[in-house]
């Protein structure tokens, strides 16, 4: 089977135990159109790293699709098409989100940016 019939199957599969599941289902169709709709076991792990890492510095949405293209090969290696998972082994942490400097101990005022 080819990579789009197979997302296809899992989408509606999820969809029938009662999941809505319509982002997981653009993010399916968007790593599609990435590598190509060819055979599941030609997708080599450097396509998926390539669409995971996108542009710029790992986020919340890389885990995101990491996390729906796992959900995604497991179900193709449980139902036999394909005997593994290109996903890359070690997934890294995303930037730390920014804290404001907002209080001083030094004279115990809020400020809405650090002094100069």
């Amino acid at each position: 089977m080819i990579l789009s019939e197979i997302i296809a199957s899992y989408v509606d599969h999820r969809q029938a135990i009662g999941m809505r599941f319509h982002t997981e289902a653009r993010t399916l169709k968007s790593f599609c159109r990435f590598v190509g709709d060819t055979a599941i076991p030609d997708v080599t792990a450097d396509q998926v790293l390539a669409f995971l890492s996108g542009i710029g510095p790992v986020t919340r949405f890389w885990e995101r699709k990491h996390s729906v293209l796992a959900g995604f090969y497991r179900f193709a290696i449980a139902r036999g098409h394909t005997d593994r998972s290109p996903l890359p082994q070690t997934v890294p942490k995303p930037l730390k989100a920014f804290v404001p400097y907002i209080y001083s101990a030094r004279r115990s005022v809020v400020y809405s940016t650090p002094p100069q």
